[in-house]
């Protein structure tokens, strides 16, 4: 199925380009998400966990990324399985950033995404779609506290500031069934509103 979403930055496209290049920042910023180790030719290992109701998956594999600096554009390719749920999924995500007449940055994403297993009994294209808007906008959340946060440190330089390294965790896992139920919600109050507003 295909994924679509855009957001908006209130970066320049060159720190945004820096954030989004940074694998270990994206991972933190990216609920469920976490990167076990770095490999070579741009690979990674990488974990992502998701609960959805009784069902807890995490799915672990490898991801690939390509990125297109002239067009300020990247491909980011990868596969993982749940040995427990006996769950898989495979993904294809490129996404493009351009910039806005304020000086930030639109970012769009496609994403082409492949479940299998126990998990894709929930992979109606509708709802994963409800699902991924929700997640974009907790990650552009955290996304735009981190790029904040670093910009404040860069204009606040201090002296024998010890260097950043990233610490891998374990994240929580994504809570995927409350993101249903409140997709769930939406759903029902535009059929609501839709049955008792007739014309």
């Amino acid at each position: 199925m295909k994924i679509e979403n855009q957001f908006t930055i209130e970066h320049s496209p060159t720190i945004v380009w820096a954030g989004l290049s940074d694998i270990y920042t994206v991972a933190e910023c990216l609920p469920g998400a976490s990167i076990a180790d770095a490999l070579p030719n741009n690979r990674y290992r990488g974990r992502f966990a998701v609960k959805l109701g009784p069902l807890a998956a995490t799915f672990e594999g490898e991801l690939e990324i390509q990125h297109d600096l002239n067009a300020q554009s990247a491909t980011v390719s990868g596969k993982g399985t749940d040995t427990r749920s006996s769950s898989r999924a495979q993904a294809s995500l490129h996404y493009q950033l351009v910039p806005t007449d304020a000086g930030h940055t639109k970012v769009s994403i496609t994403t082409d995404l492949t479940l299998a297993g126990a998990l894709a009994q929930f992979g109606k294209a509708a709802v994963i779609q409800q699902v991924a808007n929700r997640i974009t906008v907790e990650f552009v959340a955290a996304f735009e506290q981190r790029l904040s946060h670093h910009s404040a440190e860069t204009d606040t330089p201090s002296v024998d500031a010890p260097s950043q390294e990233f610490v891998s965790t374990d994240p929580p896992a994504l809570n995927a069934g409350h993101l249903l139920l409140s997709v769930c919600r939406d759903l029902m109050r535009r059929w609501w509103t839709k049955l008792f507003h007739r014309p």
